[in-house]
């Protein structure tokens, strides 16, 4: 049986292509997991961080985000969490580099950060009495 030869033809265009989408698209979705666990690792020291004021369970929480990261994430390579605690804010901030992006050299840098505002709830308690007191409740 002979087998027509532009069958062979659109096989040897076709097959590699279809390859390559796939690839890409698992790629992208290894990516985009990464980035969501960084985002959450992220959320939750900043959380953690709002309710600590002593510096060295500061650098306890930074290890812990550091570690989890190093286990939860595929295809990323973190290098650096930090957390920059400010009077009024917090911020979260990780360094690390997509292993998968390649030969293209600075393309696979990954840096994230995420920031909240300090909550003072003495203050918002006082606030919300003063406007009940107000509104005469």
């Amino acid at each position: 049986m002979r087998i027509r030869a532009s069958f062979t033809l659109e096989n040897s265009v076709i097959i590699p292509v279809f390859t390559f989408i796939i690839m890409a698209l698992i790629t992208l979705a290894i990516y985009f997991h990464d980035i969501n666990v960084i985002k959450n690792a992220l959320f939750q020291i900043t959380v953690q961080a709002e309710k600590i004021s002593d510096s060295n369970d500061m650098q306890i929480i930074q290890m812990q985000a550091e570690e989890y990261l190093k286990e939860k994430t595929i295809a990323v390579k973190v290098s650096d969490v930090r957390l920059e605690v400010t009077e009024s804010k917090i911020t979260a901030v990780s360094r690390g580099q997509f292993l998968l992006a390649g030969m293209l050299k600075g393309a696979g840098d990954i840096n994230r950060n995420f920031q909240i505002k300090r909550s003072y709830p003495p203050d918002y308690i006082r606030k919300f009495r003063a406007l009940a007191i107000l509104q005469g409740k």
